[in-house]
């Protein structure tokens, strides 16, 4: 097969190879323009270019085939026919950082075909400069990603699901028998001491041993299986949570809810406290935080979990290097198809906010209605409580006074 060069020089053969050795000459400015233009059109990735005000001016086949629409269908239109309800402000926080002259990489979102359906797509936005440096537009270029996130998906269900098999034996099957053991052990006990039996002493360690072991393997059920499958699953586990930190850390841990949300999802709900229990543990070995709140709230059509700390604000993955724990909170908040954002203050504390589209109301029941104590209720780290009228303090010492980098 003939190669032919993109760009043909009088010095290449015609199979681009350089005549007797000579240095190739720089390029012609409209030589190198055909080039670059070339090497956007052969690309698989999806490559636009777009004002800052979001009108499309180029848009490649790898465009044409990602989204479907054909380039004169929508260069000249605005880019918001992409982005689908709930993702609005996206596109004004990618502005507002090419504006500063900050690229955007390897952005996860969701974007809308033009026949309707969600594309899961890994972008990085570059801003683009006119000849004197000014900043007049910007280029972004999309990945499809679903299969990707499709099968991640499938991973983190099968361990979930692997996970709360495990916890149901535990807890039906080991932790039973133990129970079983426990109780002859103890008739056993009793059995000595009315005999003034010295090996009554023994019998009693042995008792103790059991159930030690017994509380012992509830605990490891519950971990493999915090969140129950019942609509106030996700707000009983976060309040565990938040009590077992308190019990094992020297530190005080809020949380705050909807008193009337319920998630009726046990894959949703166990991955948003998997992400929360991530952020709490990030925000005591890595921040040294004293105070750490939790919010799972709904609001604006969309349901949003955040963790506020008050520790020294170091970004995450910063204090341990490869960032496993934020890197996993992101590929579960994929997996549930939400966003991931933190914003690191040093001195103030880390702020992690998980929020996704509303689910379906088949998926967001009515829970039980709790009444608010009308007291006001100190936040601690700074965090922005809403009114005592819509909210639920569901832990805490009780009643007081009151005295960016982003994810993807």
């Amino acid at each position: 097969m003939e190669m032919i060069p993109l760009i043909s020089h009088p010095e290449l053969s015609p199979t681009g190879e350089a005549v007797n050795g000579a240095p190739l000459p720089p390029p012609r400015p409209e030589q190198t323009v055909s080039l670059a233009a070339s090497l956007v059109e052969a690309s698989d990735d999806a490559i636009v270019g777009k004002t800052l005000d979001g009108k499309v001016f180029s848009w490649n086949s790898g465009a044409e085939r990602l989204f479907g629409y054909r380039a004169a269908e929508i260069i000249g239109h605005s880019i918001t026919r992409l982005i689908p309800p709930g993702r609005e402000t996206e596109l004004s926080q990618i502005v507002d950082r090419i504006r500063r002259g900050r690229s955007v990489l390897h952005f996860e979102t969701v974007r809308i075909r033009k026949d309707g359906r969600p594309l899961q797509v890994q972008q990085t936005v570059s801003p683009v400069r006119g000849p004197a440096g000014q900043i007049h537009g910007m280029v972004v270029i999309s990945r499809d990603i679903t299969e990707i996130k499709r099968l991640q998906g499938l991973v983190l269900e099968t361990a979930e699901r692997v996970q709360r098999r495990i916890g149901r034996d535990l807890h039906d099957g080991l932790s039973q028998q133990l129970s079983g053991i426990a109780y002859l052990a103890h008739v056993l006990l009793r059995k000595l001491e009315s005999q003034a039996r010295p090996e009554a002493q023994e019998a009693g360690r042995i008792v103790e041993l059991i159930s030690e072991a017994t509380e012992q393997a509830r605990a490891v059920a519950r971990g493999l299986l915090p969140v129950k499958p019942d609509p106030q699953g996700l707000i009983e586990a976060l309040r565990c949570l938040a009590r077992s930190v308190e019990r094992i850390y020297p530190l005080t841990c809020w949380l705050f809810g909807d008193a009337d949300l319920g998630l009726s999802d046990p894959t949703l709900a166990t991955h948003l406290y998997r992400i929360a229990q991530e952020a709490v543990h990030n925000a005591i070995k890595h921040g040294h935080a004293s105070q750490v709140t939790i919010q799972l709230q709904a609001a604006g059509g969309r349901l949003q979990l955040t963790v506020q700390d008050n520790g020294c604000g170091c970004r995450p993955g910063a204090a341990s290097r490869g960032g496993m724990g934020m890197e996993t909170m992101r590929y579960r908040a994929g997996a549930i198809g939400a966003t991931l954002r933190w914003r690191a203050r040093r001195g103030h504390g880390l702020r992690v906010v998980c929020s996704l589209p509303l689910p379906h109301p088949t998926r967001c029941l009515a829970a039980r209605q709790v009444p608010v104590e009308p007291a006001a209720f100190r936040a601690p780290c700074g965090a922005n409580v809403p009114p005592a009228a819509s909210r639920l303090p569901l832990t805490g010492p009780g009643p007081a006074t009151s005295g960016t980098s982003h994810g993807a």
